[in-house]
């Protein structure tokens, strides 16, 4: 049997097994579960990833997004505050990332020794999948041409999870392996895991910033500076993006019949067609979804640096949260200690810190 390859025959497999579950389950919620997966692997069999490009559809864009914001409303004041924080902030190191070709068992063996280094039940929760990479976990090269960035396929009934890698050749190929399965420790975690808001970005992010760490005390590369800077600086072009869109919303007077009636509200708010684009081709995919994450990331992140145990601690309670009114949850996080920017400025002043070091 190949190893690290899976195909649509593994998604076939799951069906039959999705299926049969479903025709003796008598438990309502299990088979909500049970025809949720079931949505998903159907859609995916169909679903050609290597093909798959960014909606150019400006109008449609900005109805999804204002429907996608309206789920994350509770967090809006302090989006705004992180805007602001960031708002002409001075990390601007050369975003190249030099060629760094891991081998796929560089990769396994990195990822595992850094959840490993992690300990807990993070870890035993991590080996649960991780086990089982032969043929759950597959790698690609990476291509310009299309919209190949890394992701994850949960199949949560049968907790089964299959990782796709797309191979760029730097530091990001190490970041999305440990980001993927990130995400597999919190959904296997919980069944009603939300992954379709940030909640479910949260501790995946807060593991790539993590382990960006843990490789440079191995390596001593500081190639990895490049890319939190470069990480940083795309969220804080997401945070102007954001407050723009949060802008039109807040002085929207019609439904946006047609393309005109937007762009109107556009040019009334003297917004670039530069950033515009900035703010329809990443407010879906990126900034509603990875900037509160990446904001509450940061937060984790400066903690861990200060006290591994508490933080540790702190995400297992994360785990255990129900996700059902996320508005409550939120505020769960900061009875926790988790303040959105408490950190952000010090964060900040790591990177400049950190972009002088490779000046020397």
């Amino acid at each position: 049997m190949a190893k690290y390859i899976w195909t649509s025959n593994d998604f076939k497999r799951c069906l039959r097994s999705l299926y049969e579950a479903k025709s003796k389950e008598k438990d309502f919620e299990i088979l909500k579960i049970i025809d949720f997966d079931i949505l998903m692997l159907k859609s995916y069999l169909d679903f050609d990833f290597d093909e798959h490009k960014p909606q150019d559809d400006y109008l449609k864009m900005y109805r999804l997004a204002k429907n996608y914001l309206k789920q994350i409303s509770y967090t809006w004041d302090d989006l705004k505050e992180f805007y602001t924080l960031t708002k002409g902030i001075i990390v601007k190191p050369n975003l190249y990332l030099k060629t760094l070709n891991l081998s796929n068992e560089d990769l396994i063996t990195l990822t595992h020794d850094f959840y490993q280094s992690l300990g807990g039940n993070i870890y035993h929760t991590f080996m649960k999948a991780f086990k089982e990479k032969d043929n759950h976990l597959s790698f690609q090269k990476s291509s310009s041409k299309h919209d190949s960035r890394s992701f994850i396929l949960p199949v949560t009934y049968l907790d089964e999870y299959f990782v796709k890698i797309y191979k760029e050749k730097c530091i990001e190929d190490l970041i999305s392996i440990v980001h993927e399965y990130g995400h597999v420790i919190a959904i296997s975690t919980n069944y009603k895991y939300n992954i379709d808001s940030f909640w479910g970005e949260i501790i995946p992010i807060l593991m790539g910033l993590l382990v960006l760490d843990y490789y440079h005390k191995l390596t001593n590369d500081k190639n990895v500076f490049l890319y939190n800077m470069a990480v940083h600086n795309q969220k804080t072009d997401q945070s102007c993006s954001i407050n723009d869109l949060l802008n039109i919303i807040k002085a929207e007077k019609s439904k946006f019949k047609n393309e005109y009636e937007f762009r109107k509200t556009v040019k009334d708010l003297n917004i670039s067609d530069k950033d515009l684009d900035l703010t329809m081709e990443d407010i879906n995919s990126e900034a509603y979804c990875y900037l509160p994450a990446y904001m509450i990331a940061i937060e984790l992140y400066m903690q861990y640096k200060k006290d591994p145990e508490k933080t540790l601690y702190n995400l297992q309670q994360m785990l255990n949260f129900k996700l059902v009114n996320l508005k409550e949850d939120y505020q769960k996080l900061k009875l926790l200690g988790i303040e959105p920017n408490l950190y952000l400025e010090e964060f900040q002043e790591d990177l400049n810190q950190k972009e002088l070091t490779l000046k020397h």
